[in-house]
């Protein structure tokens, strides 16, 4: 008999660490997440009220927050953008015009 009872309460307290543990994960990824939401709000909004000539830093920061945010919204809600392809075409070659020129006055100097 006291094995029995030593056997039950152990798989009820693996059960319960199994569930504590669960929760654990669950809610400190969804603290991460609006957490991560609510500092690069603020961040926008204040490095925009204030300006960018005196919070350089901080408007970069929530505008690179505003660019991932859509980016994971775009992934997770399987969004394409179409004219991807031909913007980075168009993207690279006006990057190899600039390198030609940038390359040909410094050759001729």
């Amino acid at each position: 008999m006291g094995t029995n009872c030593l056997h039950t309460f152990l798989l009820r307290l693996r059960g319960a660490c199994e569930d504590m543990f669960t929760r654990l994960i669950l809610n400190s990824t969804r603290a991460y997440i609006l957490t991560w939401i609510l500092l690069g709000v603020i961040s926008l909004l204040f490095g925009a009220i204030a300006g960018v000539d005196t919070s350089n830093p901080l408007y970069t920061t929530g505008q690179t927050w505003l660019g991932i945010a859509a980016t994971i919204g775009y992934s997770y809600f399987g969004l394409t953008n179409r004219t991807s392809e031909a913007s980075k075409d168009e993207t690279d070659q006006m990057n190899k015009i600039a390198d030609q020129g940038a390359s040909d006055s410094d050759g001729g100097e």
